[in-house]
């Protein structure tokens, strides 16, 4: 489950943001630039519960062989 990413290459940790700047970024994401910086693959906000804030990537593409 990571907790770092980069959003407009600016590294971000999700457990430095606040609940409403979360609740932000799920509006904002699809519009800018987030990308786990292992990789540089696209990243998604995950979410468990209020509790659990954590980046991800989108669902699984059998075609896409690299992996985090």
């Amino acid at each position: 489950m990571p907790l770092k990413a980069l959003i407009d290459s600016e590294p971000i940790q999700s457990f430095d943001l606040a609940k409403e700047e979360w609740a932000a970024l799920k509006i904002e994401y699809k519009q800018r630039e987030l990308t786990m910086p292992c990789c540089g693959r696209t990243a998604i906000r995950g979410c468990k519960r209020e509790a659990a804030k954590f980046w991800r990537l989108p669902a699984y593409n059998p075609y896409n062989t690299s992996f985090c």
